[in-house]
């Protein structure tokens, strides 16, 4: 593998620019990373990106649109809070307001609305928005809702926020990772690919394939909702490159018992489990994978990333081939990026320690609660504050 380096010295910063055989361009950075450098990094790459969502609603002369808590109202009673998961929230006055009516809403969007109200004394003004807790909500009205993922392919009218697995669960999990990753030095693993996880996706999809005549390997590009299925099979054909099983059927009875003919279930396995590997694959389910990807980014393995259309928050500050591996999105580089990892192992440990830093930079506690206040403010400057009205329960 070829490196080209060009080193910079500016106010103690060190750059150094990487050419990778994979033909991408990437910086190293050397430097103690500061809440203010963050800030301007997601001001810069995400927060525009988000409000984007907003400006192209705008009206033709450019003109800002303002949203008002009409506008809101009228958005929000053509949803079935229940079903899509959905709920209003209001902050007025550094307070949060809010009706959450099930356990679904609670789980999901309610921890959104608790890390608010911790944060709701720094936003700038009052907001009144739609925030649902739906994998991948998809919202094609002309009001923007706030949500976890969403997919670009769709024109999904999202403005994404962190998701509750990781505002609740992952510093913790981070730490236990770390632990691990520390006991278990890169040089022990081993160089497979590895992945446990359930049949989420696309049900019809699995369906479908699976009374196919066609071999599963072989799957077509329409069936884009079930490639766990084809990872599970390319596991069979090469067992000394990938393990792949599932952990738990979301399937139809009938469905369920024809994947049994060909993919046992297999038990799953903690999270610390998996780092004996040194690939460990994310692929999409109902959406993005919440949690998986950005564990295994605080680990010592490294995330073979399939290339999608499901994008979460953060993800316009990753770089391929430097943070992760792209895979694409029918596998069919598989393979192929395995065979490559095994024989460029000093390439595969500097990604995985690039997504390392990335993590600590961006994915802490505070760098969420950083970019949360962020795009509320930015949200707010769009918003009529002129008689504005709390018309949610006090949180």
């Amino acid at each position: 593998m070829r490196y080209l380096r060009k080193i910079f010295t500016l106010k103690n910063l060190f750059v150094v620019f990487l050419i990778t055989s994979f033909g991408s361009a990437s910086f190293y950075y050397y430097k103690d990373f500061s809440e203010r450098a963050r800030i301007d990094k997601f001001r810069r790459e995400v927060i525009k990106d988000q409000m984007a969502v907003i400006a192209a609603k705008d009206v033709a002369d450019h003109t800002p649109k303002t949203l008002t808590q009409n506008d809101i109202a009228d958005a929000f009673s053509k949803f079935d809070p229940e079903k899509d998961i959905v709920i209003r929230v209001q902050i007025h006055d550094g307070v949060v307001y809010a009706d959450i009516t099930t356990r679904t809403q609670r789980k999901t969007a309610g921890v959104i609305v608790k890390m608010f109200k911790k944060l709701a004394p720094q936003i700038n003004g009052s907001v009144d928005f739609i925030l649902s807790g739906g994998d991948g909500f998809r919202n094609s009205g002309d009001v923007p809702v706030f949500g976890m993922a969403r997919n670009n392919d769709v024109g999904s009218n999202v403005i994404l926020l962190p998701d509750h697995q990781m505002l609740k669960y992952f510093s913790g999990l981070k730490n236990n990772i770390e632990k691990a990753s520390n006991y278990l030095k890169w040089e022990e693993k081993l160089p497979i690919a590895f992945w446990r996880g359930a049949t989420t996706g696309d049900q019809s999809c699995y369906k479908k394939v699976l009374f196919s005549d066609a071999p599963i390997e072989n799957m077509e590009s329409e069936n884009a909702g079930c490639y766990r299925l084809k990872l599970v099979r390319l596991a069979q054909l090469y067992p000394n490159l990938v393990q792949a099983d599932f952990g738990n059927y979301i399937a139809d009875s009938e469905a369920a018992e024809r994947m049994k003919l060909w993919a046992s279930i297999k038990k799953g396995i903690p999270e610390v489990d998996h780092l004996i590997f040194k690939y460990l694959p994310v692929l999409d389910g109902n959406s993005c994978t919440f949690l998986r990807f950005t564990w295994i980014m605080a680990s010592n393995s490294v995330a073979f990333k399939q290339n999608s259309s499901d994008v979460q928050w953060y993800y316009p500050l990753l770089v391929p081939n430097f943070h992760y591996v792209p895979i694409r999105k029918d596998l069919s580089d598989l393979v192929e990026k395995i065979n490559y990892a095994r024989s460029h192992d000093d390439e595969m440990k500097r990604i995985s320690m690039n997504a390392n830093v990335f993590v600590n930079d961006y994915l802490t506690d505070q760098a969420m609660e950083d970019y949360l206040v962020l795009i509320m403010n930015e949200y707010a400057k769009r918003f009529e504050q002129k008689d504005f009205k709390a018309v949610g329960k006090k949180q």
